[in-house]
């Protein structure tokens, strides 16, 4: 890769953005450095809020996958078929909430409150529970292969 020298770099900033091609086992990744951020800019992906989520929800969208909600209070919100899939919902009050038919497949659902929560149906696969609240959950017919759930609360769910 050739070396730039302070003339380049001037002529570099206004003409064509310079690439940098990082090699880190089997994935490349390239960036633009011309438009890239310092690394302190922009580093905190935005959270949505309950409200945005319903809202949301209630104009048709069921796709929310990835989405970070750490720590939103969905309680008794209806999500019926939604997916969530790779979400963070860490922390987040989900108590008596309708999660019906809903995937959230490696979600993080860790130290989350699912009380009496409908989950039937729900595709959970590689979830992380760890410490949640399953208290009353209806966990009937849902798929929970390689869920973690070291030391959450399972008392009186229905599986």
């Amino acid at each position: 890769m050739k070396k730039l020298n302070k003339q380049n770099k001037a002529e570099n900033s206004t003409s064509k953005p310079v690439l940098s091609a990082i090699l880190r086992s089997d994935v490349l990744s390239i960036t633009n450095i011309s438009e890239s951020k310092h690394p302190t800019e922009g580093t905190s992906e935005k959270v949505y809020t309950e409200k945005e989520i319903i809202d949301l929800y209630n104009s048709g969208r069921r796709n929310f996958n990835g989405i970070n909600a750490m720590g939103a209070d969905l309680s008794g919100a209806d999500l019926r078929g939604a997916n969530f899939e790779g979400a963070n919902l860490c922390g987040s009050n989900l108590q008596d909430a309708n999660f019906q038919g809903s995937n959230l497949s490696g979600a993080n659902l860790s130290y989350t409150n699912l009380k009496d929560t409908n989950l039937k149906y729900a595709n959970l696969a590689g979830a992380d529970l760890r410490g949640a609240n399953l208290e009353g959950a209806n966990l009937h017919d849902a798929y929970l292969k390689g869920v973690d759930l070291t030391n959450a609360n399972l008392h009186g769910a229905n599986l």
